[in-house]
């Protein structure tokens, strides 16, 4: 079977879509299926195995379109598409066999609720319904687009659990968020929590990821906070494994593959208590609501994590690996019409 995976961004780009894509591309690979990732901006050639595939982009980075899909596409087997944008609209009517994972679409934060609105309304509920198959990466997605009225089956992300089962080297009372620095992830909010702790908070936090908010780096490093910018894979697991505690802040995910990774790991870890950490974490006393009342007595609280609870986030993560994964997406592609 040939597969093309269809992204807006991919290696040399690192971030969780990239990530998430690269991971089930491999297990695919290894499963003896002939995979492909085409993307605006891919770096032509293979790495670790995968072939990429670039495209020229053709309007904004968050909702791109691209110009040689028509060729990129032409003989797959299946494509399957990654995102909500103008690559999944063009997809759908390019090829016979498509198939969209959500990641998130494009409700990461607030702004421009009309604009979603209308895009999803007049582009993306056609899309979905063109598709022969709907991949919703959390069941928040499926929320989230349910106005669309497509039914679709639940597919999260995978991880690589060999990766991240390596010796730790916890630094004590340093704090480390992973991830993108971007408004919608919860870092100021995280900011006036610590503030609030009657404890005092963490000798150090370091933020571990590539700046897409240039305004929201400046206000953490004005704060004494350390911003690493974009690492490399290894030198990101190095951070989480020298962590005392991990926070992942954010307002919004699609899936939250940073959690899932640093739960894999056993690290200890504060959740933001939105939809996409609940359907991930099975230990509800250790997410707290940064932007509540009471937002720093509640995050002093769950950064008192009990051993039993990382064994168990473990446990959970586990049953996210990309082979499980991998194979469900094989069996749904064998199902589409």
């Amino acid at each position: 079977m040939r597969v093309v995976h269809l992204v807006r961004s991919s290696w040399p780009t690192v971030g969780g879509l990239e990530a998430s894509v690269h991971g089930l591309a491999k297990a695919q690979r290894a499963e003896g299926l002939q995979v492909v990732v085409a993307a605006p901006g891919a770096r032509a050639g293979v790495f670790e195995g995968v072939r990429y595939r670039p495209l020229r982009r053709l309007g904004p980075r968050r909702y791109p379109g691209a110009l040689g899909l028509r060729r990129a596409l032409a003989e797959a087997d299946v494509v399957h598409v990654h995102g909500l944008d103008l690559l999944a609209d063009a997809a759908v009517r390019l090829h016979p066999r498509v198939g969209v994972s959500t990641h998130g679409g494009y409700f990461h934060h607030d702004r421009h609720r009309l604009l979603k609105r209308v895009v999803m309304r007049l582009m993306t509920t056609p899309t979905l319904r063109r598709a022969q198959a709907v991949w919703y990466t959390s069941r928040a997605d499926q929320l989230r687009l349910a106005a669309c009225g497509v039914e679709g089956e639940v597919i999260g992300d995978g991880i690589e659990l060999a990766a991240l089962r390596r010796g730790l080297d916890p630094v004590p009372g340093r704090w480390v968020v992973p991830g993108r620095v971007d408004g919608h992830k919860g870092h100021l909010d995280l900011l006036r929590a610590i503030d609030a702790m009657p404890g005092g908070g963490p000798r150090e936090l370091r933020v571990v990821g590539p700046v897409a908010a240039p305004d929201v780096a400046a206000a953490l490093r004005g704060r004494g906070v350390v911003v690493t910018g974009a690492l490399d894979r290894e030198a990101y697991l190095d951070e989480l494994r020298q962590a005392d505690r991990v926070v992942c802040p954010s307002r919004s995910e699609g899936f939250g593959i940073a959690a899932l990774e640093v739960m894999a790991m056993g690290v200890p870890v504060v959740l933001s208590d939105i939809p996409a950490h609940r359907e991930l974490d099975p230990c509800s006393g250790a997410r707290v609501d940064l932007r509540g009342t009471g937002a720093g007595p509640a995050l002093q609280e769950a950064a008192r994590l009990a051993p039993e609870q990382c064994v168990a986030r473990q446990r959970a993560a586990a049953s996210h690996s990309w082979g499980r994964v991998a194979a469900r997406f094989v069996q749904a592609y064998r199902a589409m019409s």
